[in-house]
């Protein structure tokens, strides 16, 4: 009876030795399994960090691309592309990998504190982003920059609308105004003040200085200043120009 006691408890030693065995192991095999995650985890996010770099800069390649392409297709300027895509670019290539690439700026640096189950979300989440920056093309977000691209036509409307007003008051400016040209060249001894009138916006420009009728012979002296700093002057004597004189008319 002593003796199958003792075998008995020889036995249950011997399953307790193993059991303890048997934990340790699992303790060691899960403490090995979570320092390898630990370490996947740092080379994924170094990768990581290389790969945003690279990337952005990439996407970035690709908006100003398509952007081009508007302006081939004739739905911008280029001047106005280039100063849009200056302005916005960081902000589309930054949406594009946060909202349609789904890459956090959030993520640890050190996640040795980190539980089992964080631990492995933020695997998995690194390794996707990776793998999503890794797939990176000249297709990537371009719907994004599409998107982006047509919402500047009312802004671009606005200014073609605003430049189409400067061309036509420069244009109406230079019809209007005494030019050295138009002084050499249009404006002629013998013209009646009348014609010199329809040469420029005399009224505008111009006014009597000296006006004089001795003997029969009326005269006038206009002065007319431009907004350059220039002068001219007309005398006419009996209606008709006789003399003119000019400075600094550009």
């Amino acid at each position: 009876m002593k003796k199958t006691k003792n075998i008995v408890l020889t036995i249950v030693s011997l399953l307790a030795v193993l059991i303890l065995m048997i934990v340790v192991s699992a303790i060691q095999g899960s403490s090995y399994d979570r320092s390898q995650k630990i370490k996947q985890y740092g080379e994924l996010y170094t990768n990581l960090a290389a790969l945003k770099f690279s990337k952005q800069s990439e996407i970035k390649k690709n908006f100003k691309s398509v952007a081009d392409q508007y302006v081939k297709d004739g739905k911008y300027s280029q001047d106005f592309i280039d100063k849009q895509v200056t302005k916005d670019t960081e902000e589309v290539s930054g949406r594009c990998m946060s909202d349609v690439l789904g890459i956090r700026n959030d993520l640890p640096i050190n996640v040795t504190k980190t539980n089992n189950e964080t631990l492995e979300g933020l695997l998995d989440t690194a390794s996707k982003s990776v793998s999503n920056l890794e797939s990176v093309n000249e297709s990537t977000c371009k719907d994004l920059f599409i998107q982006q691209l047509d919402s500047y036509k009312e802004e671009y409307a606005k200014e073609v609308a605003f430049k189409k007003q400067q061309e036509e008051s420069s244009r109406k400016y230079e019809a209007n105004r005494l030019s050295l040209d138009k002084f050499n060249n249009k404006i002629k001894s013998g013209m009646s003040l009348n014609s010199v009138k329809n040469v420029f916006l005399f009224d505008n420009y111009c006014e009597l200085s000296t006006e004089s009728n001795i003997a029969g012979y009326s005269g006038q002296i206009y002065t007319c200043k431009d907004f350059d700093n220039g002068i001219a002057t007309f005398q006419f004597q009996n209606g008709r120009l006789i003399a003119k004189s000019q400075l600094n008319l550009k």
